[in-house]
């Protein structure tokens, strides 16, 4: 039987201590409607988010379903043959690869005296092991609460040990669930209050960023595509690097210099995945709109992942439904250093798509090897000069004001006096580029 830890949000929480069982059961429904390519991707990505999570998956369960059951989602019979086969491994846990309702977890749990968790669950949890700033940690913690207030009925909690008195409670009489809901509200609009000023001071940050005339460039991509050890390449950054999933959650920022002397920031952000779970949009939507106010999208994919394809196009639906649809989208193709036979079909399927999109094939690259990072840069270089203009200045001495207004809306790449004038190079933006013209040489 699975032994939760400190408990705060209804949620199991898993760590390492005496009596713990991480052995899990994964349970993978396949619906008419999905095909086989697809079932065992999804069967794939979440034996990796398990793994991340700390959990020892048993055996898998591949489950044909015609018709959901709006109480179990699946039958009496794979109900009994899911406890037999966790009796025989001894597994405590059973996760499914499908959002449960309220309803459907708290009678599965029930009919297998087992504890039972979803890919959302599974997901949330990664993220609130891997926050680390302050921002991270309250939109996890709301995330979590937010799943876990319609489940206070489920048997695998026990909220009261560590909740505490309530202010305002009715006493001894008023029940337990009760006591339980309220409390878990009260935290939610707690934890709103206070990310909405970690929000407000984020945005100050944000609106400094966006007055500075350096472009913005977004790395995105599906999680573990590479996207972090990208950034360290391409700005010898000290990012960290894990081969698991959702390895980075705060955006990290580091200015990238290209040999013509601009420059662009470049923003690791946070991996995308199928089936995000809605309360983890809506709590890290501040995070995922780095991607928005970016001038440049570089989408990174991973060409060893199974579902290359189907990542690439959630990666898409994710940026169309931040607001993305007219961004300036570049693709690279990671890992190529470790694309097989088996895998090249499918790559050249993925290349013929994102040329679709982009109008152009995608770059192949290796952050590994270093193959094509050169070319990368120089991508990204012809990128930015169409964003802005390069300019050549003859700024009289006797206007020397002029160099401090071009500050806000060129990156000065060099200045030289002379007797009577400045001569300026500069990369301006496109909108300013007609109050500075006369000054051209």
């Amino acid at each position: 039987m699975i032994v939760p830890r400190k408990y705060t949000q209804n949620m199991i929480e898993l760590e390492e201590q005496e009596g713990f069982n991480a052995k899990a059961l994964l349970v993978e429904p396949q619906l008419d409607k999905d095909d086989k390519r697809s079932t065992a991707a999804r069967m794939s990505e979440l034996s990796g988010l398990c793994d991340t999570l700390g959990l020892q998956i048993m055996r898998t369960f591949l489950v044909p379903i015609r018709t959901i059951r709006p109480g179990t989602l699946i039958g009496s019979g794979k109900i009994e043959e899911l406890k037999q086969a966790a009796d025989e491994l001894g597994a405590g846990i059973i996760v499914f690869d499908f959002s449960l309702s309220p309803t459907m977890q708290m009678n599965l749990e029930k009919q297998t005296d087992l504890c039972v968790i979803d890919r959302q669950e599974v997901i949330i949890q990664i993220f609130a092991d891997r926050a680390q700033t302050r921002e991270a940690q309250i939109q996890v913690n709301l995330a979590r609460l937010q799943y876990s207030l319609p489940r206070l009925s489920r048997r695998w909690t026990n909220l009261s040990q560590v909740r505490g008195g309530v202010r305002g409670g009715k006493g001894a009489g008023e029940k337990k669930l009760e006591l339980d809901r309220r409390y878990v509200e009260n935290q939610i609009i707690a934890l709103k209050k206070e990310l909405e000023s970690v929000r407000c001071q984020r945005s100050t940050q944000r609106q400094n960023r966006m007055e500075d005339p350096v472009l913005k460039i977004a790395i995105v991509g599906y999680t573990n595509s590479g996207k972090s050890s990208l950034l360290n390449k391409l700005t010898s950054a000290q990012v960290l690097e894990e081969n698991k999933l959702f390895a980075t959650l705060d955006p990290v920022t580091r200015k990238i210099e290209f040999p013509d002397g601009s420059s662009a920031l470049l923003t690791d952000t946070v991996g995308f995945i199928s089936d995000l779970p809605h309360e983890l949009i809506d709590s890290f939507r501040s995070t995922l709109e780095e991607a928005k106010l970016a001038d440049i999208l570089l989408i990174v994919c991973d060409a060893t992942h199974p579902s290359l394809l189907e990542c690439f196009q959630t990666t898409n639906k994710v940026l169309n439904d931040l607001g993305c649809q007219d961004k300036t989208r570049l693709v690279v193709l990671n890992k190529v250093d470790a694309i097989t036979e088996e895998t090249t079909l499918q790559v050249l399927r993925f290349e013929s798509e994102a040329e679709k999109i982009t109008g152009k094939p995608p770059l192949r690259i290796s952050v590994k090897t270093g193959e094509n990072i050169d070319e990368l840069k120089s991508m990204l270089q012809d990128a930015i000069h169409q964003k802005r203009t390069l300019m050549d200045l003859h700024v009289p001495l006797s206007d020397h004001s002029v160099i401090a207004e071009l500050r806000k809306y060129a990156e000065i790449t060099s200045l030289e006096y002379k007797d009577q004038y400045v001569l300026i190079r500069c990369f301006i933006l496109p909108y300013a580029e007609k109050q500075f013209r006369k000054y051209s040489v």
